[in-house]
């Protein structure tokens, strides 16, 4: 088993989780259970690819990426605070609409019913780092995408303009309190929409680091459950970025491993896929368990 490898691959499989987990971060202190994440996320790697594969400009991808997911999240928003659609139906309608649509774009613009493979795909460059290269152990960490170093470069994002800035104040005052927040002034539904809109141009970015960044194509089932996952680490969490992070990290290694022991050992595939999904399963079991004794205890 080659641990530097899997170092590596765990890195790149938690990238787009972690974007999920910090845009779901926002949707989480105002106060909201966005289950959309599956579906921001996949209008952002469709979004990437067709635009950096037409353009050849993966810079206008990434905006293409931030534009589409951005959108699929003002629809989202608009949905629930102005026509006051149930959360949950919005949600996973809002995900099954996603993959139709996106499977008829494709379809229509590429003429591919299953994958579409672009040729030649400007793909995000990758950042070789000197000092890390040349140690046998830290190669892991060198030679990724951008989008990989950014998801950290996110973490400090979020953590900084949701405990440090006015709008980050006014969104975990809304989540904690709508009523008292309402009194001193805010517009709740302006921080609500506006929450749903970073949470979804982070989607966005994960979803790109998906098509660009990773698999450098795109089919409607390529997230597989990460929007989902995502939530699940923001609960794991508690909305913590810090702990949202070890979380992602986890869940990274856990889909990593899985890739990697189809390729290292002779173990059936779909025993091997169940790993990423057990792992979940597992952590929000513990989550509960632990939120169950804390009341007892109290």
């Amino acid at each position: 088993m080659n641990f530097v490898d899997l170092v590596g691959v765990t890195l790149r499989q938690a990238a787009p989780l972690m974007f999920a987990a910090y845009g779901g971060l926002f949707s989480y202190h105002v106060g909201i259970i966005n289950i959309a994440l599956e579906a921001e996320m996949l209008a952002g790697a469709f979004a990437a690819l067709v635009v950096t594969a037409w353009t050849g400009n993966v810079e206008l991808g990434l905006l293409g990426a931030m534009f589409a997911a951005g959108l699929l999240g003002l629809i989202f928003s608009l949905l629930i605070e102005n026509l006051q659609a149930n959360l949950v139906t919005t949600a996973l309608g809002l995900n099954t609409l996603t993959i139709a649509f996106a499977r008829l774009l494709m379809w229509v613009a590429t003429g591919s019913r299953g994958a579409f493979v672009p040729q030649e795909l400007a793909t995000l460059p990758s950042l070789r780092i000197p000092l890390l290269s040349s140690v046998p152990v830290l190669q892991a960490f060198s030679g990724h995408s951008i989008l990989v170093y950014g998801a950290w470069l996110a973490w400090a994002f979020t953590s900084l303009l949701l405990y440090h800035t006015p709008l980050g104040l006014r969104i975990r005052a809304v989540g904690e309190n709508p009523e008292a927040a309402r009194a001193v002034g805010l517009k709740i539904k302006s921080v609500r929409i506006m929450a749903q809109l970073l949470c979804a141009v982070l989607c966005g970015v994960g979803g790109a680091q998906l098509s660009l960044g990773d698999l450098r194509l795109f089919t409607s089932g390529m997230t597989a459950g990460k929007g989902f996952i995502a939530l699940a680490a923001i609960y794991f969490g508690r909305g913590n970025p810090a702990f949202t992070t070890i979380a992602c990290v986890l869940f990274g290694f856990f889909d990593g491993l899985q890739s990697r022991l189809q390729l290292w050992t002779e173990i059936p595939p779909q025993l091997a896929q169940m790993i990423p999904f057990l792992s979940v399963v597992v952590t929000l079991v513990l989550v509960s368990w632990r939120e169950a004794h804390r009341r007892v205890r109290a």
